[in-house]
């Protein structure tokens, strides 16, 4: 944040710098004209006196041949650091947008062009040739060839408006950067190299800083699901297809509960959640539980409102710093919802009489309490759900196979169970956040419907740290969980909370 601010300082400056260059620049045009080519080079700093080494025709082309895709190479590492996100998901809301022009957004901008206009700044301060019409070729192809590559690397799902509409930017932060460097490359000042690579450092620490990795460690923040209607990849499901296994299923156990949990969708743009909502799983799916136990019971969990209004209410003061405390880019950790439930709970008047933990995830001192295994198991859920006032959530982990019986870990997701099958001991239903649900009706089982198989063999690499081991964990498939076609989903984790009056 504090390197950002750098940027938006010094690039004010440079913009003064500019004007006071430009009201100079006809008498420095005059001065050129009587100087020769190796005098005028004297004033030069070490880079561009390199640059200006290739006078003439043949010169620029040699110049422009490896600058051109140099810059091409550098700006797709850059773009891709967003497109890779925005371009894996299923589409754009129908839905109207709504932004809030704060102090977040201002800086979320300064860092967009922070992170994606630098290149263009660094070649235009670097080459006193370069002009603006060298650079947009090389900005429109590259913003396509990105997009093209995380297109085709997710199966196709994207906006089409929304990559057009995209292209906006990535020319703005690209005129932007091309308009400081040439500024600052022609004003005459000492230590403009020093200070040109200061704003280098900036860039990188600022990338770095704000990587998921660098900020925490994998199973301790849980993003968003990108969903993706493909078949699940390998393993398969422990069961046949659903369509095959639909009239042999027993939901009778826990239809009721079923039924009467809500399905609400996370991107849902009534909501107007931070980021989209794309980080929401976590507050969504335990509003899921939570509605179902206000209307069982505990009426004070549920706020004030109307229709989804007061589970819209419900979602935005889970995910807030005094429960949750949700990123909206990388989600919600399951310590931050062990400790979010219970407070959450117990502010409404009520207390949780059983809060129970069974996963990988390493948590913090307040919350090793609540630690029951380190693999959840089928009974212990089994039971929670039937609980009359018991709620399941499922932590299920996004990985991708790496090598035979490998998978490294890209995110995750969280999920409320809502039943079982009780003719297949493997058989869950879930309410799925990621997922719009069945268009306002009934939920369907044959839709909600997950398949554990588990693992004899293989190792699970989370990012940091040793490996772990994956045999005997559950890998889950189904209708109710789309993923991309090269993910597969492994259940990490999962809470099982009963709550009770005081």
């Amino acid at each position: 944040m504090i390197a950002a601010l750098i940027l938006l300082f010094l690039a004010v400056g440079a913009s003064i710098g500019s004007i006071q260059f430009r009201s100079r620049q006809a008498e420095d045009d005059d001065r050129a004209m009587s100087t020769n080519f190796d005098s005028s080079k004297d004033s030069l700093n070490p880079f561009q006196a390199l640059m200006a080494d290739q006078p003439g025709d043949g010169g620029e082309f040699r110049k422009r041949l490896w600058e051109y895709p140099s810059l091409f190479f550098i700006l797709s590492l850059c773009y891709s650091w967003y497109l890779k996100d925005s371009l894996n998901q299923a589409g754009c809301s129908s839905g109207g947008i709504e932004i809030d022009f704060d102090f977040a957004l201002l800086l979320a901008i300064v860092k967009f062009v922070l992170l994606t206009g630098w290149p263009c700044a660094l070649v235009a301060m670097l080459d006193s040739t370069w002009r603006s019409k060298d650079a947009w070729p090389v900005v429109l192809s590259t913003y396509l060839a990105t997009c093209a590559f995380w297109i085709h690397k997710y199966g196709g799902g994207y906006c089409p408006k929304c990559v057009i509409f995209g292209l906006v930017g990535y020319l703005f932060s690209a005129s932007i950067g091309h308009e400081i460097g040439a500024s600052f490359g022609a004003a005459r000042r000492a230590g403009k190299t020093l200070i040109s690579l200061a704003v280098l450092t900036a860039c990188i620490i600022v990338a770095s800083l704000t990587h998921p990795a660098a900020r925490t460690a994998p199973l301790a923040r849980v993003t968003a699901i990108k969903v993706q209607p493909v078949a699940p990849t390998q393993p398969p499901p422990a069961k046949a297809p659903v369509t095959d296994a639909a009239p042999q299923a027993d939901y009778s156990l826990t239809a009721e509960k079923a039924a009467g949990t809500p399905h609400f969708w996370q991107l849902d743009p009534r909501g107007g959640f931070k980021n989209g909502g794309q980080a929401y799983c976590g507050p969504v799916a335990i509003s899921d539980s939570l509605v179902y136990l206000a209307r069982h019971g505990f009426p004070e969990l549920l706020p004030a409102g109307e229709g989804d209004e007061a589970q819209i209410a419900l979602i935005n003061s889970l995910a807030s710093p005094h429960y949750l405390g949700t990123d909206e880019d990388h989600g919600t950790g399951s310590g931050s919802v062990l400790k979010g439930i219970e407070k959450y709970v117990v502010a409404h008047g009520y207390q949780c009489t059983t809060m129970e933990y069974e996963g990988l995830a390493h948590l913090g001192r307040h919350e090793e309490e609540f630690i029951v295994a380190d693999k959840p198991d089928l009974d212990w859920m089994k039971k929670g759900v039937l609980d009359p006032h018991g709620a399941v959530w499922l932590d299920v982990g996004w990985y991708t196979q790496t090598g035979d019986g490998q998978w490294k870990r890209s995110g995750g997701h969280w999920v409320p169970m809502v039943g079982f099958d009780a003719a297949d001991p493997y058989a869950l239903l879930i309410h799925n956040p990621g997922t719009r649900g069945n268009a306002g009706q009934p939920d369907d089982p044959a839709r909600d419907v997950v398949h554990l198989q588990v693992v004899d063999t293989g190792t699970l690499d989370l990012g940091n740290g040793p490996t772990v081991s994956a045999a005997g964990r559950y890998v889950v498939a189904g209708p109710g969980l789309p993923k991309s076609h090269d993910t597969v989903a492994f259940l990490e984790a999962a809470i099982v909370v009963v709550v009770s009056k005081l």
